[in-house]
């Protein structure tokens, strides 16, 4: 296909995409639509190179961190872990890939790329962050299946662009929360394991759907469905 994108960074992509999908069901995944991360376990799609950009660089940023990050004693690095969680009677495991961890201290830390940075932490990002501390606090290390328990007592969130970086301290809420939050995250994935029930279009209001919905690279199989069933 006819790209203005470099070779090398096209490949680059489709790697990174192949990589995640060793991710199983993941932090972000159930932070974003649930409808749409089930039928991309489902169906073959194609990922337009443009939007999928914006997202790409903050792969790169990440790169860059982990290649030229110190090895420091009791820090752990872009390692992926795993908790299996009870929903309804369904089990879910869970994964999530912390950008840095300071065992020593109990610290999290993300990093995360954007446009514009923002003066406080946004509402999904301090969700992602609380959900690494619960899978932390009693999970798997996911290569090796060792057992961990590193209890986070504190987390922050690295924001960059191209201009500024701002440091924004997270607030770790109790397990009791945190459960509870992932429980209600997880129960659409309950659901559908359970009678393969697909959750409603997150983005609808009042019939009309939501502008996120455009960018979405399964809109045209979500829409099949909705309409027509499959």
């Amino acid at each position: 296909c006819r790209t203005h994108y470099p070779q090398e960074v096209v490949i680059a992509m489709s790697r990174n995409t192949e990589e995640r999908k060793d991710a199983g069901l993941s932090a972000t995944m159930i932070l974003d639509c649930p409808r749409r991360a089930i039928l991309a376990q489902r169906y073959p799609y194609y990922e337009r190179v443009s939007d999928y950009w914006a997202r790409f660089q903050g792969t790169i940023g990440h790169l860059a961190l982990e290649h030229y990050g110190d090895q420091q004693e009791g820090v752990i690095r872009e390692e992926r872990f795993a908790r299996t969680y009870h929903v309804d009677g369904i089990p879910l495991t869970l994964t999530a890939r912390p950008d840095k961890i300071d065992t020593t201290c109990g610290l999290l830390i993300d990093y995360k790329f954007v446009g514009s940075v923002p003066t406080t932490p946004k509402p999904n990002h301090v969700a992602q962050l609380n959900i690494y501390a619960d899978v932390l606090a009693d999970g798997v290390h996911l290569s090796s299946q060792r057992p961990v328990s590193f209890q986070i007592v504190r987390a922050g969130i690295i924001y960059a662009s191209w201009r500024r970086v701002r440091k924004l301290s997270v607030d770790i809420w109790p397990p009791e929360q945190r459960q509870k939050f992932i429980e209600e995250k997880l129960r659409p994935f309950a659901q559908f394991a359970a009678d393969e029930t697909l959750p409603p279009i997150l983005f609808e209001r009042s019939g009309e759907r939501d502008a996120r919905c455009d960018h979405c690279p399964l809109r045209q199989i979500c829409d099949r469905i909705h309409d027509h069933g499959d």
